[in-house]
């Protein structure tokens, strides 16, 4: 809540001061694009990217993973109480992080709505954009449902969702980082074409 309202927000009113007459695009990666909306200042965003983005809530993902949430949940406590910080690289849990966020991250798994539970979706209703989502096949972290999920919230945003695989994207796998390694540099100007293009709303599904 705090990068969201604090940091992210602080970093938003920046950029439109600093630059007034560009565009503002926000590419939200996994967490960031769940709580991309919370911050204030997202109402000057023009486009938002959501990459590997989700609704964290346990029952989203398949069985097999919901058996790795529930490692984490227990695992990760003790782990940030040994550590002062929570080892994500060391357990293989996303990267080294402040055991608070992965705490609140944890609470938000326990509700059927996620953060919504918790906190308004208002700000996201009101973003009224141009909003690529991305996901791929072999990011245990980002399954469709959850992906889905999350698009929701974002109920006035022209929407458009990529979920591609591997083989789609000529690569032997992308997993969650992945997009923004070299090995996958050639699907960047795909999305600096989609942000040329025009954006009709995202048919339901």
């Amino acid at each position: 809540m705090q990068w969201a309202n604090h940091d992210l927000d602080a970093v938003l009113l920046f950029a439109k001061k600093k630059f007034p007459k560009k565009e503002l695009v926000l590419l939200g990666h996994g967490l960031s694009g769940q709580i991309a909306g919370l911050a204030p200042a997202s109402q000057y965003v023009h486009r938002l990217i959501l990459l590997n983005s989700v609704l964290s809530c346990w029952r989203l993902w398949p069985f097999s993973s919901q058996l790795r949430i529930l490692a984490l949940k227990i695992a990760g406590p003790v782990a940030s109480r040994l550590k002062g910080y929570f080892p994500g690289t060391q357990l293989k849990y996303f990267q080294d992080m402040p055991a608070g966020v992965v705490d609140e991250w944890s609470d938000w798994c326990n509700h059927a709505n996620g953060l919504f539970d918790v906190f308004p979706d208002n700000n996201y209703r009101k973003l009224k954009v141009p909003l690529l989502a991305l996901s791929f096949s072999d990011d245990w972290h980002a399954p469709p449902r959850a992906v889905k999920a999350l698009l929701r919230h974002y109920s006035s945003a022209k929407q458009q969702w990529w979920h591609l695989t591997p083989e789609q994207c000529d690569v032997p796998e992308i997993g969650h980082d992945g997009f923004f390694t070299p090995a996958c540099q050639h699907l960047w100007p795909k999305v600096l074409e989609w942000m040329s293009e025009a954006h009709p709303l995202m048919p339901s599904r």
